[in-house]
């Protein structure tokens, strides 16, 4: 599957991430190929470039008449804050673009380090994931929040709701003389701390 995201909408992704406290992961902004299924050609072109070239070729293009609505913040991010943040910087949308891919580079080299470690910190249960709490504070700050991340996902799937500060609080918490007690991330994923060990699990009725 091929779709046509541009520049802009990277550009527009990393903004609205960022506003919203994402972690590296989420300020990486829209991978180029996902999951070998689809991808994203257009991803380095602008959308003034594409318009152009449809325009001298007399091709028509849809408009969604959503992206008028001020109601959505993305939308609000391309009609004045991306126009304002241009005084500062006329290439902002390739310089945010630029610094996606940054970031998605080291994402992955983290990732593939943190993987290395993941057995040694965690077991595995059906549904809880238990840490090593002795081996999880002698790793690096970048490996910790990569793995606390990497945990909370195999639990809840999903950590559109993470964001940085939830993944900072909780390694502070874990690192912290504090022997025993739990922090909740969103929805009903917990991280409760034992005095070497610590679980991150679902919050059960």
């Amino acid at each position: 599957i091929a779709t046509v995201h541009t520049q802009d909408d990277q550009a527009e992704t990393v903004l609205m991430r960022l506003l919203r406290g994402s972690v590296s992961k989420g300020l990486s902004g829209i991978p180029p190929v996902l999951n070998d299924t689809v991808i994203r050609p257009l991803i380095e072109i602008s959308r003034e470039e594409v318009e152009k070239y449809l325009k001298s070729r007399k091709l028509a293009w849809v408009e969604d008449s959503s992206n008028q609505s001020e109601e959505h913040l993305r939308n609000r991010i391309r009609s004045s804050l991306i126009p304002d943040l241009e005084q500062y910087n006329p290439r902002i949308r390739e310089t945010l673009a630029k610094t996606a891919d940054i970031l998605r580079i080291e994402e992955q080299y983290v990732g593939s380090q943190a993987l290395k470690h993941f057995g040694r910190v965690f077991e595995s249960g059906k549904i809880d994931i238990l840490g090593n709490l002795n081996i999880y504070s002698g790793l690096e700050t970048a490996l910790r929040y990569f793995l606390l991340r990497q945990g909370i996902e195999k639990i809840s799937s999903d950590l559109k709701n993470v964001s940085s500060t939830h993944i900072t609080a909780s390694d502070e918490f874990l690192l912290s003389d504090t022997p025993s007690g739990e922090i909740e991330m969103p929805g009903e994923t917990v991280i409760a701390k034992g005095y070497d060990c610590f679980i991150i699990t679902t919050r059960r009725s």
